[in-house]
């Protein structure tokens, strides 16, 4: 085909073999993580992947988290949780809840400091890896976008009124805590010893 598409004659853009290399990589990763542990877990990992890739590739074409795509992430989420058990379903409305409210609550005093898509995303994430992970994500998304910002901007590539997509970078730090379980401990750990 030589590249092009079979009825519009265009250019298939490099993004779609892309996209789907590593989502088969990341699919690989999750059996290989997760099916000691069970098949259910597996498939579990299978949607998160799924819609932070779909979360991800939105926000870098087109900067924007449609709602329609977090509300499915929060509803597979409880979904997901429901199947464990009734009490991992409160834990993960609290979570959701909590989160939603405080980001929520930060969008009040800084309306530009985030989206709404951001607030829903990070809700979802709250709901599948819990309040200390989340925490853990929006941190790590805050310093390594900031640091992307900085290059870009030292570089001239970029001015200062340029909105940043902040998915990506959420997402980065949801594959980091969901696929190394206890990053977040060995963190810990490691900053108490430096303390």
């Amino acid at each position: 085909m030589g590249g092009k598409c079979r009825f519009c004659k265009k250019n298939i853009s490099y993004q779609y073999p892309l996209i789907e290399a590593v989502t088969a990589f990341l699919f690989w990763v999750s059996s290989f993580v997760f099916f000691s542990f069970s098949v259910r877990l597996v498939f579990a990992s299978y949607i998160f992947v799924s819609f932070l890739i779909l979360l991800m590739v939105s926000d870098l074409n087109w900067k924007l988290l449609p709602h329609v795509f977090n509300d499915f992430f929060i509803f597979c989420g409880l979904l997901v949780y429901g199947f464990f058990s009734n009490t991992h379903l409160f834990i993960g409305v609290s979570n959701f809840i909590m989160v939603g409210s405080v980001l929520f609550g930060f969008l009040q005093f800084f309306p530009k400091g985030l989206g709404g898509g951001d607030i829903k995303m990070m809700a979802a994430l709250a709901i599948w890896v819990g309040l200390l992970k989340a925490a853990f994500i929006f941190v790590f998304g805050c310093v390594l976008a900031s640091l992307v910002f900085f290059i870009l901007k030292i570089s001239n590539k970029v001015s200062w009124k340029w909105k940043i997509p902040f998915g990506p970078f959420l997402a980065f730090g949801a594959f980091l805590v969901w696929f190394i379980p206890d990053l977040v401990d060995r963190v810990s750990f490691a900053l108490t010893r430096i303390n």
